[in-house]
């Protein structure tokens, strides 16, 4: 498991892999609030429960990381884990894990769809995610 923050002038770039696609679209929330730099209010952890449906696999990706940005901005939260309930091709159901915070570093316009990768290799998932800084 693991992920790598790569620059891209007003944009940046996560390339995160994992065994399973619950690790894989773990991984890539959590390098995405790393990417940001978060300044942490406390050290509870709070938890967020997310539903999503979508038209298919990458999509539900960029929704998945959409709507943990959305979370992280109308609760003042940052996430680094997913507990997943179900993970299908077209739909989800999580527990987001994170913290409060004061305020971010960078602020994420938008998770794009523009360069977006996402396959299976040698047995373990790999993504790569744009977004718009």
């Amino acid at each position: 498991m693991s992920f790598k923050v790569l620059e891209h002038t007003a944009d940046f770039i996560v390339k995160a892999n994992g065994k399973t696609l619950e690790e894989l679209f773990s991984e890539t929330m959590r390098g995405m609030f790393e990417a940001i730099g978060p300044q942490f209010e406390s050290d509870k952890k709070i938890k967020r429960d997310i539903k999503i449906s979508s038209i298919d696999l990458k999509a539900l990706l960029v929704d998945f990381l959409s709507e943990a940005l959305y979370q992280s901005d109308v609760n003042n939260e940052a996430y680094f884990e997913a507990n997943f309930k179900k993970l299908t091709e077209t739909e989800l159901e999580a527990e987001l894990i994170g913290r409060k915070i004061d305020s971010f570093e960078e602020e994420i316009k938008a998770v794009t769809h523009h360069r977006l990768k996402l396959e299976k290799k040698n047995n373990k998932w790999v993504a790569e995610v744009l977004f718009d800084i």
